[in-house]
């Protein structure tokens, strides 16, 4: 999947997961750190069982900017059309 033709650009709408820091006090509760929403927009380079590896730059064949999501932390995958 590396010729740029070939490969149509998606958008991933993931899920990423989320810290907090600070003190909190058992009598007064727990913060919570809520699972982020994220959207991602590329060139599918690589996917396997266990994840997609989106490219945000493509050209004649090469990629760069190279991010791999966990399959299990996608929601949802939409192909974008030209």
């Amino acid at each position: 999947m590396t010729k740029t033709k070939q490969v149509k650009p998606v958008m991933i709408e993931w899920a990423d997961a989320c810290a907090s820091s600070g003190w909190s006090y058992e009598t007064v509760g727990h913060e919570t750190a809520p699972v982020a929403r994220c959207f991602t927009i590329g060139w599918p380079v690589h996917e396997d069982k266990d994840q997609v590896i989106i490219a945000a730059t493509m050209s004649d064949g090469a990629h760069n900017q190279r991010m791999a999501i966990p399959k299990a932390w996608i929601k949802k995958r939409t192909v974008i059309r030209s």
